[in-house]
């Protein structure tokens, strides 16, 4: 009786721990998301990098991979910074025109404008350049506002600190992806 148990028991396991490796639940997510609004990076990134081994949808990964490595990068955890540069410029490299690129061009950014901006100062500049353009064109208001007015800070301040106040190559936005206008 109890070699049937047993049995029974592993065969109950070798069925459900498979299913774990497909499934995710959107509170796995949302705790992650808590942790690093809190700003505890380490714990965030260790509640992403879960993602990396099920099997989500394309949209999934590609925010949680914006995740995992902007969660690195803030805490600054040397292991697995040069991963987490990788994947942020996998984002940025990729055709997709999304709010997870514009958030990875922000986030690599920062993080070499930290470490070491004079290396790819115009790469910088133009990341920056993209992400306010993108959420400039935003319909979630309320976020878009806050974002372009933060990205548009570091811009100003990053430019500034590289040319000096007398440059003038910031590009204007344009609202609702029209052309500009003849005098513009």
């Amino acid at each position: 009786m109890k070699k049937l148990f047993f049995i029974g028991l592993m065969l109950a396991l070798a069925l459900v721990l498979p299913l774990r490796a497909i499934a995710y639940s959107p509170s796995d997510l949302a705790t992650a998301d808590k942790y690093h609004a809190e700003k505890s990076y380490h714990l965030a990134a260790t509640e992403y990098a879960k993602f990396f081994d099920l099997k989500a949808t394309p949209a999934l990964m590609r925010e949680v991979s914006f995740k995992w490595s902007d969660s690195i990068l803030r805490g600054k955890d040397e292991a697995s910074r040069e991963k987490a540069e990788k994947r942020l410029q996998e984002i940025l490299d990729g055709k997709d025109s999304d709010r997870w690129r514009a958030e990875a061009a922000v986030s690599l950014s920062e993080h070499l404008i930290a470490r070491d901006p004079y290396g790819r100062q115009q790469e910088i500049k133009k990341w920056l350049d993209e992400a306010r353009d993108w959420w400039a064109g935003s319909s979630d208001i309320k976020l878009a506002r806050q974002k372009f007015v933060s990205i548009s800070f570091t811009l100003a301040d990053f430019v500034t600190s590289s040319w000096g106040w007398h440059y003038n190559d910031i590009k204007p936005v344009r609202l609702g992806g029209g052309k500009p206008a003849p005098d513009a």
